[in-house]
């Protein structure tokens, strides 16, 4: 009797994936990105803040759909998306998150007698720890604090002694 072995080896490849993060970014958000592919492969792979690079390997050659969960507040380009792995060759891809940002406008009245060395220090907190201030001066005025992430913001003001505040920030 004879015998002969015939071995089948799949063909592979790689895909390397580059993260990119624009915008303030808080410690803890992350950037699941998934890939699926022939035969039903799947894999997912998290993101940090600081973005960076991650390269699947040993894939099945053929066409694999990019996708990623985007977190609240940010936009992202590149996903969905679909790429070819070709046998012994690595295919590259690119997901970019960039920061959804508003702005917000602080308006000063001040009212009686002023000293022009006076300051009134208008101050915000916001997303990730977010901080600004902005001082004005006896005139007033607005002061519009711009590219904000996304969120819900504190407005708080260091009243300068022998002075009160009236109304609500």
């Amino acid at each position: 009797v004879s015998t002969a072995i015939v071995s089948n080896n799949r063909d592979t490849g790689s895909l390397a994936l580059s993260k990119q993060v624009i915008g303030q970014c808080e410690y803890g958000t992350t950037f699941p990105v998934s890939i699926s592919g022939p035969g039903g492969y799947s894999a997912v792979y998290t993101f940090g803040c600081s973005g960076g690079l991650y390269t699947f390997t040993n894939l099945p050659t053929g066409s694999y759909t990019i996708t990623e969960t985007v977190p609240e507040g940010w936009t992202a380009t590149g996903s969905p998306q679909t790429v070819t792995v070709t046998k012994g060759a690595t295919a590259t891809a690119t997901v970019t998150n960039i920061r959804d940002t508003g702005s917000l406008m602080v308006t000063k009245h001040v009212e009686g007698e002023c000293d022009p060395a006076a300051q009134f220090v208008v101050s915000i907190s916001g997303p990730g720890g977010y901080l600004a201030s902005h001082n004005f001066n006896c005139s007033g005025g607005s002061y519009t604090f711009a590219d904000l992430p996304t969120g819900t913001y504190t407005i708080t003001e260091t009243v300068p002694e022998g002075w009160s505040a009236t109304g609500s920030p």
